[in-house]
């Protein structure tokens, strides 16, 4: 059995490896894969708000892979059910300010993770009503006004139970992960779960490159979604693709963010900075300083896309193109960013601190 499971294994990473060069092709580019990190099948949002979650969830499933587990299908919705949870006493706490909404930066998945641990799919159970619409503003209402009416009301007069109210509204809505389960032949809860990872949820972190601010130092990003103001790695533009193919080299997958424009597209699986017409895709416009920052303020303010980054391929040209994963979405799509589209249109990264280059470890004191 094992020998079919690894004949099959390796049958489906040389078909894996022709699709990506065939999907390159089609934008007139001969692109080779040098490089693949092994991740999980992507998977189709479950609400309209949750990409956040498929992200982190993908990066996580990574992670799970690069550790030597088998594959396993974390839910996406478990994350969700809990960022409620962690909003709701932050919404308290903050007296209002933390708005109660399905919004949150991709690193929340590690941070729910270490808080609450998290499930399979199998150990997710869905609403029996026919209540899992797209759009959560029905539940949404109802959980802000829950919370609203204990901050209004004097200290001592509510008590716990309004979590009560709260937790069955998330329940009716969204579902809620099972206490106790069993999977592959093991029982588990959330928490024991996540330790069988063996992984350290504290390692992940985010970088970005602003120069407004001063580099290599934790700095705060303006960001709707940053609701747990999460700090940010800054480094120079130039090093954002350095940290990517370092990781990609050392078998590390990296979350990108950032502005995936479709005039930018040569064909439908490559992105380039165009220089002029796209008739010659290799011949790209050179990132200036200026026109990274000009770039990264008109669009840090607006909603962008997830993308798991998981391979590198070259062109004729020996330029390095980074392979990810469209993770929002199932079919596993994948589109080729050239090192340039990198610099010019990144807001941040999401990584295992242990991916970074040595000296940037180093230098962020990691």
């Amino acid at each position: 059995m094992k020998r079919i499971n690894f004949l099959t294994w390796c049958l489906i990473a040389v078909f894996g490896l022709s699709t990506f060069g065939a999907t390159a092709q089609k934008s007139g580019l001969e692109l080779k894969t040098v490089k693949i990190v092994k991740t999980a099948d992507t998977k189709a949002l479950k609400r309209q708000s949750s990409c956040w979650s498929n992200a982190g969830t993908a990066l996580l499933e990574a992670e799970w892979l690069r550790n030597g587990k088998p594959e396993a299908d974390i839910s996406v919705m478990d994350f969700v059910h809990n960022a409620y949870l962690l909003k709701a006493q932050a919404y308290l706490d903050s007296e209002g300010k933390i708005k109660v909404n399905e919004m949150s930066p991709a690193i929340d998945v590690m941070k729910l993770a270490k808080a609450y641990g998290f499930v399979p799919e199998t150990a997710y159970m869905y609403p029996q009503q026919d209540l899992m619409a797209p759009s959560t503003a029905e539940m949404d209402a109802i959980l802000r006004g829950t919370l609203r009416m204990v901050q209004e009301k004097e200290e001592g007069v509510f008590t716990e139970k309004w979590q009560n109210t709260y937790n069955t509204t998330l329940m009716r809505y969204i579902g809620e992960s099972q206490i106790n389960f069993d999977y592959n032949g093991t029982k588990y809860t959330p928490v024991s779960f996540a330790e069988s990872s063996g992984l350290d949820f504290d390692d992940y972190i985010m970088m970005t490159a602003d120069m407004r601010i001063d580099k290599n130092i934790k700095s705060d990003l303006q960001l709707a979604q940053n609701w747990a103001d999460y700090k940010f790695y800054n480094v120079d533009f130039n090093n954002l693709s350095k940290t990517i193919s370092n990781a990609i080299e050392n078998n590390y997958t990296v979350l990108w963010y950032g502005k995936l424009d479709k005039d930018a597209m040569v064909g439908d699986d490559v992105a380039v900075v165009a220089a002029g017409e796209k008739d010659n895709p290799t011949a790209e416009k050179e990132v200036s300083a200026d026109l990274r920052q000009e770039t990264f303020e008109k669009n840090i303010s607006k909603e962008q896309d997830y993308l798991l980054i998981f391979g590198a391929a070259k062109d004729e040209e020996g330029k390095t193109y980074f392979q990810a994963k469209k993770v929002c979405e199932a079919g596993d799509k994948v589109v080729n960013l050239s090192e340039a589209y990198v610099s010019l249109n990144t807001i941040h990264l999401t990584l295992n601190k242990n991916a970074l280059p040595e000296g940037f470890r180093k230098g962020f004191g990691l």
